[in-house]
């Protein structure tokens, strides 16, 4: 079971300094065990004001949050319970739940959730996630029709423009992406 908790934190000192005591905190949990990935203990990741906590089992993920939340706090940063949400990441994960509290409050667990951009489902497909994108980049691509079919351009500018409106949309995240042979055929 993985666990992934997105941290949201509303900060007390200003945005400039939220980083870097995030930087602090988290430095004091990177001895929590996460998840093995190529030998290397994960247990957070980080962008911007957008944390994923992740763990193996529900204990250990309740430690790092906690750690965080403490540390969090003694940074004059508070934790969003409010936006704060967990998932558990399963081949089949129909009926499983997680039990996280902070500050004795349960954080909502969701199916899925978007990230960074993408849309992240507790059944690991990504077959969602290509139809999504699909769908950003045609409409992206029906709101620029107009200028598509204007005589005033070249079809070599048109293609420039489409590689870099269209293509760039639907192939955001596409590194994580794990096509199956049906998928592979589809797209």
């Amino acid at each position: 079971m993985v666990g992934i908790p997105i941290v949201h934190y509303t900060s007390k000192t200003g945005l400039k300094w939220q980083h870097i005591y995030a930087e602090f905190i988290f430095r004091e949990s990177n001895h929590f065990e996460g998840i093995n990935i190529h030998g290397q203990n994960i247990n957070n990741l980080r962008y911007a004001d957008d944390t994923a906590l992740i763990a193996n089992d529900q204990d250990k993920l309740q430690e790092i949050v906690t750690q965080v939340k403490e540390e969090s706090s003694k940074a004059g940063l508070d934790m969003n319970v409010k936006k704060t949400k967990t998932m558990i990441i399963l081949r089949d994960p129909e009926g499983k739940k997680v039990d996280i509290k902070v500050d004795n409050e349960t954080l909502q667990q969701v199916e899925k959730f978007i990230y960074l951009g993408t849309l992240i489902l507790e059944e690991i497909k990504t077959d969602k996630e290509i139809e999504r994108r699909k769908n950003i980049a045609k409409e992206k691509f029906s709101s620029m029709a107009k200028i598509l079919k204007s005589k005033r351009l070249k079809l070599a500018t048109k293609l420039k423009i489409v590689k870099c409106y269209i293509y760039s949309i639907f192939t955001y995240g596409c590194e994580a992406w794990t096509l199956s042979k049906v998928l592979e055929a589809e797209n």
